[in-house]
């Protein structure tokens, strides 16, 4: 999983502010977002499910945080966008970059773990590429957070990254980057037998040498 998963993913919080959600979605055209435990330092970023950008999209037009702070059930019209919209990834960025929300509002924050997948597709960072390629491949899975053995989030897969053409142009570029740190190594490596070689030889002829008695 390492070899092809891309490391730059955007993690959010179990509980993350309304500001924040905004700004993800108009930075960013991630379609699918790993959700985290920060533990208990606040420091780490433990799995705990994942959201769509276009779920992301239905609470904040629906205003989830008001109905979470008065307790209130889902609208009809949010359960429809949340569970049956297929907008696309320009027509959302659109109308989020056309939402009116306040300052003050954005502060406000929406807790996700009641509207995430608790339980996605997940892949261990040293999963064969074979498995993970056959849960794109037969099962349809989109998105694809990689954990390490903590099950810390490192990374992310998607269709796009399994594609032979993308998979090649990876370990070409892991290839060149490995002989690039050994050829690195090997300079260092020689620079110090210089050196030490130059210091080996340093004596001469105004070293102090042993004197023998006649």
């Amino acid at each position: 999983a390492r070899d092809v998963m891309s490391n730059r993913v955007i993690v959010l919080r179990e509980k993350e502010r309304v500001g924040d959600l905004l700004a993800v979605l108009k930075r960013t055209s991630h379609s699918g977002f790993p959700v985290v435990d920060m533990g208990p330092n606040k420091d780490q970023t433990y799995f705990s499910g994942l959201i769509l950008r276009r779920h992301l999209y239905a609470l904040l037009q629906h205003r989830a945080w008001e109905l979470q702070a008065r307790g209130e059930e889902l609208p009809a019209a949010l359960e429809h966008d949340f569970v049956g919209s297929a907008r696309k990834m320009p027509t959302i960025t659109r109308l989020v970059n056309a939402m009116q929300i306040t300052a003050a509002e954005k502060l406000q924050t929406i807790d996700l773990r009641p509207f995430m997948d608790p339980c996605p597709y997940l892949a261990n960072e040293l999963m064969p590429m074979r498995r993970i390629y056959r849960l794109f491949a037969e099962l349809g899975v989109r998105h694809l957070p990689v954990v390490d053995c903590r099950e810390l989030v490192i990374g992310m897969i998607t269709r796009k990254d399994v594609l032979p053409e993308i998979i090649e142009e990876r370990m070409l570029a892991r290839e060149v980057g490995e002989a690039a740190a050994v050829a690195e190594i090997a300079a260092a490596a020689d620079a110090d037998a210089d050196a030490a070689a130059g210091r080996g030889g340093g004596g001469g002829d105004g070293s102090p040498g042993a004197q023998h008695g006649g």
